[in-house]
């Protein structure tokens, strides 16, 4: 029996906790780039409205891996969820970033969801709940639409 329906619910309701969470992607240097962004969840999908020509836009076209850390919000909320995936629909048939201009592209791919809960404040106990899609390995070796493969997380 899978626990995807049950993560899904917990993970939609950590993210509708705040209007902004953090996104993680990776610079064409390799260092790491932490933005502040707006998460939703739209007919199942996760989506995060990324403008192309932004720099987390430009990480995301050289690089699609990317994670989302829920907000901690004021410190009430125990927990963490984490979500790595993919941008995915970021360049058109002609290989040209999509949509031209300043629209924002708002599709993620799901590779990995890990919630973190604190079972116990008292002793800090936590409980780890995590689901990986079938295809994950194959979608999070892919480093971009160079065609390379190497993993530079």
């Amino acid at each position: 029996m899978s626990d995807a329906p049950a993560l899904a619910a917990v993970v939609e309701a950590r993210l509708g906790a705040s209007d902004r969470h953090v996104l993680a992607t990776m610079t064409v240097s390799g260092a790491p780039r932490v933005s502040g962004s707006r998460v939703d969840v739209r007919d199942g999908d996760l989506v995060v409205p990324v403008v192309l020509r932004s720099p987390k836009g430009t990480d995301l076209l050289g690089d699609p891996r990317c994670v989302v850390h829920s907000n901690p919000g004021d410190g009430s909320m125990v927990g963490d969820v984490k979500i790595t995936g993919r941008a995915a629909d970021l360049v058109g048939a002609d290989g040209e970033p999509r949509p031209h201009g300043r629209e924002p592209v708002e599709v993620v791919v799901l590779v990995e969801v890990v919630e973190l809960s604190v079972r116990d404040p008292a002793t800090g106990e936590v409980t780890v709940t995590r689901w990986t899609a079938p295809d994950a390995d194959s979608a999070h070796d892919t480093a971009g639409r160079t065609g390379e493969g190497s993993d530079r997380r």
